[in-house]
């Protein structure tokens, strides 16, 4: 086993945190900060929106790419005061390296013949821990809600495995005005 000492907070699969570090030095421009217009002689080029400085930030669903927009996003967000704000901004984080079903395919050689079948990658869950305050949050795929679990309140001493059910479809609330209704 090895273990890095992560400074940066941030963590995917592969390849090694070391190489991830490494790999920040590519988008060491970065920046929450808007660029100013270029001006080109007499013309001036000016920015098309909002979010210019963080231009260029990876948007593959490669490991490689998450780890830097993920980073990008948790050093540029603002600083939150409470535990709940904290975990609101991890998930809005985690949600913008979601991978959606579909979108990272794996061609397979098929088990009964023939041409190859496709497999498909999924953030089938994410966590957010509160280690203060000893909370887990987490959502599933089928449903966005977050949910949590106070482990202060678990007894873990028991001998029988404790299963929670989930959802497996989205969840939605109905919030139309009775004023707007047929």
């Amino acid at each position: 086993m090895h273990i890095d000492d992560n400074p940066i907070g941030v963590l995917t699969n592969s390849p090694p945190f070391d190489w991830h570090q490494t790999n920040l030095r590519n988008h060491i421009d970065l920046t929450n900060i808007n660029v100013d217009a270029l001006k080109l002689g007499s013309v001036e080029v000016k920015p098309l929106g909002q979010g210019t400085g963080l231009l260029g930030l990876p948007g593959d669903y490669t490991p490689p790419s998450r780890f830097v927009k993920t980073t990008a996003l948790a050093f540029a967000s603002t600083p939150v005061a409470t535990a709940a704000e904290g975990a609101n901004l991890a998930f809005h984080i985690l949600n913008a390296v979601d991978i959606p079903l579909g979108v990272v395919a794996q061609k397979t050689p098929s088990k009964t013949g023939g041409g190859p079948t496709m497999d498909y990658d999924l953030t089938e869950w994410a966590t957010v821990y509160d280690l203060k305050n000893h909370v887990a949050y987490f959502r599933t795929y089928g449903d966005l809600t977050v949910r949590k679990v106070e482990l202060n309140k678990v007894d873990f001493g028991g001998k029988v495995i404790q299963h929670i059910p989930m959802p497996t479809t989205m969840q939605a609330q109905d919030v139309t005005p009775t004023s707007l209704m047929r």
